[in-house]
């Protein structure tokens, strides 16, 4: 069962909250423990415990009035998600699914594991930690800038290009989309260094949501933003949630029904709530820069101290309430973080 490996990619060590050494692999992080053959008996382990747990919500089949499904994949393709515009209980409870995926930030963005999500390719081997150039310090200014929304380009840090380079060749993530990951993970380290919020969580979800903006054919411009426009399936009630409009059309092209919108896949209602500038402009819910650092603003706000298991999994279940979202998001970040 996925879900128990998950488990075992999730022993964070303490020092996590300031950095993961490069070397740490799958082994440093822990190994897979069985599971308990019947879903009924008591749990022992940790790592039994997960799976005790999930294999409970696969036979209830419903948690608080939500079932418990796929989380939307369907063969072949997959529409992309909706974003959810207020925080719901996390289907879990107080376990684990992928501490792992919170992957620490000090001077650099690193991390560990090699479980690689479908149709991503790149070699396991670890490389140095890349360096980051030192941000200005944070002042009262700035930090005013920061809840409002906006980053000042020249305090905002800087993330390695040759590092940001090398590992999206490897991972298969668009430069601008690494670069993008990296830099909001950076930044919240800044503005909240309570979150702990990794690279690697921002890419999984960009990956599991569109592909880092290339769903559908489409592709990140050189600025970053998706081309074609992402847009999600109208949210009438059909599919997924009813959510009527909230904008008048403005950012979804539609004026009946909330779409999904960009990379990161907003509706525009959470996008009023977390949507930032990565350069201190207009926040754009195209940009890819933008876009990860509303998305790591929202994962934060959510779930404070990230690097905490059960707060980790209440920040991906606020972008989507699903047992098999949080074991994709969680595949992928191990594969991400077992690469830098």
């Amino acid at each position: 069962m996925r879900a128990a490996q998950a488990q075992a990619q999730a022993q964070v060590p303490a020092s996590a909250a300031v950095s993961v050494p490069a070397a740490a692999s799958r082994d440093s992080l822990g190994s897979a423990s069985a599971a308990p053959s019947d879903p009924g008996a008591a749990p022992g382990t940790a790592d039994e415990r997960l799976a005790w747990l999930l294999r409970g919500l696969e036979y209830d089949g419903e948690v608080n009035g939500e079932g418990i499904g796929d989380g939307g994949r369907e063969s072949g393709g997959r529409e992309p998600r909706p974003r959810r515009a207020r925080w719901r209980t996390a289907v879990i409870g107080g376990l684990a699914l992928a501490a792992v995926a919170v992957v620490g930030i000090g001077a650099a963005v690193i991390g560990g594991a090699d479980a690689a999500p479908a149709g991503s390719g790149g070699a396991t081997e670890t490389d140095p930690a890349p360096a980051a150039v030192p941000p200005a310090e944070p002042t009262d200014a700035t930090d005013a800038a920061a809840a409002a929304g906006d980053v000042d380009a020249a305090a905002a840090p800087v993330v390695d290009p040759v590092w940001a380079a090398d590992l999206a060749d490897r991972a298969g993530i668009p430069e601008p989309a690494m670069l993008a990951y990296a830099g909001a993970a950076l930044t919240l380290s800044q503005e909240q260094p309570g979150c702990g919020i990794g690279w690697n969580t921002l890419a999984a979800i960009g990956y599991v949501e569109t592909h880092h903006g290339t769903i559908g054919g489409a592709r990140l411009d050189d600025d970053g933003r998706a081309l074609p426009r992402i847009l999600g399936v109208p949210l009438d009630g059909v599919a997924f949630d009813a959510i009527a409009d909230t904008d008048g059309g403005r950012l979804d092209g539609d004026a009946d029904w909330d779409r999904a919108v960009g990379p990161m896949q907003f509706i525009p209602q959470t996008w009023a709530d977390y949507g930032r500038s990565a350069s201190g402009g207009v926040p754009d819910i195209d940009r890819i820069e933008d876009a990860a650092l509303s998305a790591a603003t929202m994962l934060c706000t959510i779930g404070g101290d990230v690097r905490v298991p059960e707060n980790w999994i209440a920040a991906v279940n606020a972008y989507n309430p699903s047992v098999a979202y949080n074991n994709d998001v969680a595949d992928a970040a191990d594969h991400y973080a077992g690469l830098a």
